[in-house]
């Protein structure tokens, strides 16, 4: 499918993740016979449906050398799927493009030995369909189960930089602490790392409701051999798919307003900064001294 080429297009040499906006989803059937798609050494009877898309995910990583408590660090990363299905056959085809083997990995156990014997039963298209809606969670719980702990990691950066810059570290013992234009400099850092997560669950979001409404048409569709021998697996992957959708929701929510519920009166560090480097300029004037009662 041509359009796969498109997704795969943004994996090249980058050093940070650059395109949180560029998320898709495409489709192409042919049910009818098609002797140009016709190869029976590959099971392929011509009648089939296409599918490609991209999904993002945040992963934890450490640098080299930093083995220190708190060193570790996320990024978000691309994933591109393509998936093709022969619906008088059941053949089908996976083609999946991302760093590192944990989908793989994950596909095996899934269709080895150790998985659930109706995900790797191949014997009739019905089975195969059944089976391919297990991959299809499969990337679905990659693309959604790790956001909770990205924000929640962001949140805390996001407090270390801002607390006392809210505060105001006043009592006995304490002096008052005075923040240079660094500290601002890595709140907006983590206030735009924040900004392209809420983006990326947004494409996500929108890419598995197309993956469902896809379906949902499909099984509505009288040109699908299988629409009624399948239609419970295809319910079945419908409600999952929501609950995929409705997480992602969750998290955009709370993106979204990461920086509107800090702790005190700190909502945004580009809409606050001019008032917010008044305050700092002031403080730096000031000798740092422990408060007098």
């Amino acid at each position: 499918m041509p359009g796969y080429l498109e997704f795969v297009s943004v994996f090249g040499i980058h050093n940070h993740f650059r395109e949180p906006r560029f998320s898709g989803f495409r489709d192409q059937c042919s049910f009818t016979k098609n002797t140009k798609l016709e190869v029976d050494s590959l099971g392929r009877s011509g009648r089939q449906f296409q599918l490609c898309w991209n999904l993002k995910a945040p992963g934890k990583w450490t640098e080299v050398g930093t083995l220190t408590p708190g060193s570790e660090k996320w990024s978000v990363r691309q994933g591109a799927f393509h998936h093709q299905f022969d619906v008088e056959n059941g053949t089908t085809l996976w083609i999946i493009t991302k760093p590192g083997l944990d989908i793989k990995d994950r596909i095996q156990d899934v269709t080895g030995k150790s998985g659930n014997e109706e995900d790797r039963r191949f014997t009739n298209p019905e089975q195969c369909m059944r089976s391919s809606f297990a991959i299809h969670l499969l990337i679905g719980h990659w693309a959604t189960e790790k956001w909770r702990q990205y924000f929640q990691w962001l949140e805390d950066k996001i407090e270390d930089e801002t607390f006392l810059l809210v505060y105001d570290a006043r009592g006995p013992g304490h002096s008052k602490q005075l923040y240079s234009s660094c500290n601002l400099q890595r709140a907006q850092e983590l206030e735009e790392q924040t900004n392209e997560a809420t983006m990326a669950l947004q494409g996500n979001a929108d890419v598995l409701t197309s993956l469902g409404n896809f379906y949902k048409a499909l099984s509505e569709s009288d040109d699908f051999p299988l629409r009624k021998s399948c239609s419970s697996d295809i319910g079945a992957f419908l409600r999952q798919v929501d609950n995929f959708i409705y997480d992602s929701n969750m998290q955009i929510a709370r993106g979204t307003m990461t920086f509107l519920y800090l702790p005190g009166t700190f909502v945004s560090v580009s809409e606050s900064r001019p008032s917010v480097n008044a305050t700092l300029i002031n403080d730096f004037d000031r000798p740092s001294s422990a408060p007098t009662s």
